[in-house]
């Protein structure tokens, strides 16, 4: 792919790029959805197994499928939002990567069952896994655009960046080193 060809794909299209295993160092062929591009270079969200790639030249991608959204409903609950839709946790959006339904088999219907996402901070680059569902709200569906939507340069979130530290705080205090 060519850097205009990458600048012009919208975001979450499908490609395909040549990496390396970082156990045996073989070649392998992945796949994933573009999540960022920046530089004539995208970050790249494997879906398979959860890994997010470093920034990868254009010309080593191949576009599998443009991403192109149908126009969604309305979503009533977390089961019925789209991928890659904008939502917001703690006051900041990001996009919904991944959804993550348990079934809690002694409740058969389907209010106990756990539900998790995984979102993407575009600006901040930052992926948060397993957050409970729960925790953040519906703000828009999915568009076909190579710039995240509301994305302002030079933003920094500092409620995010205080949640994340006052985390490692809370996990941390306890040891003993």
């Amino acid at each position: 792919m060519t850097v205009e060809q990458l600048n012009a794909t919208p975001l979450f299209s499908t490609v395909t790029y040549a990496g390396k295993t970082a156990v045996t160092g073989t070649e392998v062929i992945v796949e994933g959805v573009i999540i960022k591009i920046r530089n004539n270079e995208a970050r790249i969200w494997d879906v398979t197994n959860g890994h997010l790639s470093y920034y990868i030249p254009a010309d080593t991608i191949t576009l599998k499928s443009a991403f192109a959204p149908p126009v969604y409903p309305v979503p009533t609950n977390f089961i019925s939002m789209p991928l890659y839709s904008i939502v917001s946790y703690q006051g900041a959006n990001a996009f919904l990567i991944e959804k993550e339904i348990v079934q809690n088999e002694f409740i058969p219907d389907g209010s106990g069952d756990i539900q998790n996402a995984t979102l993407w901070f575009s600006e901040e680059e930052i992926l948060l896994n397993t957050i409970p569902a729960a925790q953040i709200t519906f703000v828009s569906a999915p568009t076909q655009s190579v710039i995240p939507p509301g994305s302002t340069t030079g933003k920094t979130n500092y409620l995010l960046y205080g949640a994340i530290v006052l985390g490692i705080y809370l996990l941390t205090r306890g040891k003993n080193t």
